[in-house]
């Protein structure tokens, strides 16, 4: 085999996707996460500190994003620990969602 059939049978193994991009990709989420929960915790905090209450939507859409990866990863490896990794992120968006809805019906309540 010559380095073209080589090539075109990776791209067609891959379906037409070029695996060097998908990690590039991959990386790029993961640094876009981790930059995310930066700002979260660094906004937390200044509102801690300034007396403000803490936004829980923040954070709430804040593990979205790994829960999303995390079930994508189980139900197509079907690994356990991707698993449990996506029930506690879904677990913690659900937390977090709830304590934002109860915030803002105690603030309309208040109105």
């Amino acid at each position: 085999m010559d380095r073209e059939e080589i090539l075109q049978k990776s791209r067609k193994e891959n379906k037409g996707a070029d695996l060097y991009e998908n990690d590039l990709l991959r990386e790029g989420g993961n640094v876009a996460f981790a930059m995310i929960m930066i700002l979260c915790i660094v906004f937390s905090f200044i509102q801690e500190f300034l007396d403000i209450e803490i936004v829980k939507g923040f954070w709430a859409l804040t593990f979205t994003l790994p829960a999303s990866g995390y079930t994508v990863r189980a139900l197509r490896t079907k690994d356990r620990w991707d698993m449990i990794r996506a029930l506690a992120g879904w677990g913690a968006v659900v937390l977090w969602s709830v304590l934002y809805v109860r915030d803002m019906l105690a603030v309309s309540v208040i109105l």
